[in-house]
C-alpha cells in the first residue's frame, strides 16, 4: 500500500456526538490516544468544538480551556499531536503547547499565520470552507461550490503560504456539510471532495481528506477505496485498520491487474 499518515480523531468535547471519538479527564484521554497510535494511527487530532446542529457554542476562550493542559500532558507523553480549530489564537497556543500540524478549518488564514506557522515549521492543512467557519455556516444559507471554486481557493492559499514560507496541506473537504444539506447532495459534494484529489496533486499539494464513517461497513470500506485510488498523503479516520483493509484490497487487486 502507498504510504499514508493516518490521522485519528480524539474529541474532547464531550457533547460531541461521533460514536467512540470522545475523551474526556488527562489519562482517559491519553489511554485514547495511545490506543489509537496501537491501531495504525500515525497522528492523533484532537478537536474541542463540536459543528454538531443544536450543540451550544463554545468561545475560542472555551475552546482553549479544554485544549491546553490535554495537549501539554500528551506532547510530554511524546504522543504526535494535531489540532482542529478555525482560531488562530488557539492554534498558536497550541503550536507552543506542543502540536506538531494545524489543521484550520476557517475559510481564510491571515498572512500573519501564514507567516508564524512558516517561522516555526509547522505545516498547516486548509480547509475549504464555503463559510467562515462552521458556526457561521449555521447562520448562512446552503451554499452551492463546484470543484473550479475548490481549485481556485487552493491556488490562492498556495501562493500566499509560498510568500510566507509556510507549508500548506490541501483538504478538500469531505466531512463538514450545511445542517440543512440532503443526503443526496452532501454525497455529491463528498465526491467531488475525492475528484479534487487528483489535480490539488497535480499542484504540487500534499493533500489530506477524511475517509467518513457511513453507518455501513461496505459504505465505509467503499469510500476509503475511492480516496485511497487517488493518493492522499493524509487520511484522517475515526477507525484505521477499516481503512488499511480495504486499501490493502484494493492494491491487490492492482497488483494482479484485474483493475
Amino acid at each position: 500500500m502507498k504510504s499514508v499518515s493516518f490521522v485519528a480523531v480524539l474529541n474532547v468535547s464531550p457533547e460531541s456526538r461521533v460514536p467512540g471519538s470522545v475523551a474526556t479527564g488527562e489519562q482517559e484521554i491519553l489511554h485514547k490516544a495511545r490506543e489509537l497510535l496501537e491501531a495504525g494511527a500515525d497522528w492523533v487530532e484532537l478537536g474541542a468544538r463540536s459543528i454538531s446542529e443544536g450543540v451550544a457554542r463554545l468561545s475560542d476562550a472555551e475552546e482553549q480551556e479544554r485544549l491546553m493542559p490535554v495537549l501539554a500532558h500528551l506532547a510530554a507523553e511524546g504522543i504526535p499531536l494535531m489540532v482542529d480549530t478555525w482560531s488562530e489564537e488557539t492554534a498558536i497556543r497550541s503550536v507552543e503547547a506542543g502540536v506538531g500540524i494545524v489543521n484550520f478549518t476557517g475559510r481564510h488564514p491571515s498572512r500573519s499565520f501564514h507567516r508564524y506557522l512558516g517561522e516555526h515549521d509547522v505545516p498547516m492543512i486548509c480547509t475549504f470552507m464555503a463559510y467562515a467557519d462552521a458556526y457561521d455556516m449555521r447562520d448562512q444559507p446552503c451554499a452551492n461550490y463546484g470543484l473550479d471554486e475548490i481549485l481556485s481557493y487552493f491556488r490562492e492559499e498556495q501562493e500566499k503560504a509560498k510568500a510566507e514560507g509556510c507549508r500548506i496541506i490541501a483538504d478538500p473537504n469531505l466531512g463538514i456539510f450545511h445542517p440543512e444539506i440532503s443526503d443526496a447532495d452532501k454525497l455529491a459534494y463528498q465526491l467531488q471532495a475525492i475528484d479534487a484529489l487528483l489535480p490539488l496533486g497535480e499542484m504540487g499539494l500534499e493533500r489530506y481528506i477524511y475517509s467518513p464513517r457511513k453507518e455501513s461497513l461496505v459504505s465505509r470500506q467503499l469510500m476509503a477505496q475511492l480516496i485511497h485510488r487517488a493518493g492522499p498523503e493524509f487520511v484522517r479516520v475515526h477507525e484505521p485498520r477499516i481503512y488499511q483493509d480495504a486499501a490493502a484490497a484494493l492494491d491487490r487487486r492492482r497488483e494482479t491487474a484485474l483493475i
